[in-house]
């Protein structure tokens, strides 16, 4: 029982946690910028609210949760995740959320912005 109480108080400080983390910056204007000034240039935008245009390549969806991902004019793209339902593929879409470095592996990088 204890154990269980911990592991639930633990996952809960998780939750909470990662709640203000990912919108820590949501009453600040985003910064409006084109994905390839982003994609070039990621490091100072992390943990930033941002607004980039694009048109969507593809999409996926589990119960209101997903994401899908935009493709910018000179073929840089990145992964847009949050809830809510996703547009079709072709079509050109703003996006406004905050932008973070996922993952980093190398020199390799993961980029997605974070939608609520």
């Amino acid at each position: 029982m204890v154990r269980f109480l911990i592991i639930t108080l633990v996952l809960a400080g998780i939750a909470v946690a990662g709640e203000q983390y990912l919108y820590a910056n949501r009453w600040q204007a985003p910064v409006s910028l084109s994905l390839q000034e982003l994609m070039q240039n990621p490091g100072p935008y992390d943990g930033k609210s941002v607004s980039v245009r694009g048109t969507v390549v593809n999409r996926m969806s589990v119960m209101g949760a997903g994401g899908f991902r935009i493709a910018g004019p000179a073929g840089e793209a990145i992964t847009i995740i949050g809830f809510g339902v996703a547009p079709p593929p072709g079509e050109l879409v703003t996006v406004h959320g905050v932008f973070h470095i996922a993952a980093t592996v190398g020199v390799f990088q993961v980029p997605v912005i974070l939608v609520r």
